[in-house]
């Protein structure tokens, strides 16, 4: 069991430290913890307590294109439109399902970007990357004035 709140993880670990030194000493019975560090190292937890955070694969026509994907959260599935001309790495955040930071109040669930290239494309898919890397104008890589070398 872990409190309310806690991601429940693989690896996490919950340390406590004791209200006073003569409780301790004591060892009186029904000892109650007076600080609760908890570290998730295995969660993919936001910079904020409540915040959550989890990757979302997608084809590279679906970040070009854009999408809408099913996206399941701490509540259950929604629908998440992705934009086109979605860059790997963008954080897209859903607010108020992520975890809950009080009685009331929930943190955001964040949902991070991660394209994915097929692992080995059938020929008619290579002849379209083909087509596209002729037909496109995009430079990735911005070509630069070169240094002329000194002997």
């Amino acid at each position: 069991m872990h409190p309310g709140g806690v991601p429940e993880c693989r690896g996490a670990s919950l340390s406590s430290a004791p209200l006073g030194r003569t409780a301790f000493l004591q060892r009186t019975p029904g000892f109650q913890p007076g600080l609760i560090s908890v570290k998730p190292p295995d969660c993919r937890a936001g910079k904020s307590f409540g915040d959550r955070a989890n990757e979302l694969d997608l084809a590279p026509w679906e970040a070009v294109l854009g999408a809408e994907v099913v996206v399941a959260t701490l509540d259950g599935s929604i629908k998440l439109r992705i934009p086109a001309c979605a860059e790997n790495g963008r954080k897209m955040r859903v607010r108020g399902r992520g975890l809950p930071k009080g009685k009331s109040e929930r943190g955001d669930f964040f949902v991070i970007l991660n394209v994915v290239l097929p692992p080995a494309p059938s020929d008619e898919e290579r002849a379209l990357w083909e087509k596209l890397r002729d037909t496109s104008t995009f430079l990735p890589r911005p070509a630069r004035p070169t240094q002329p070398t000194t002997p």
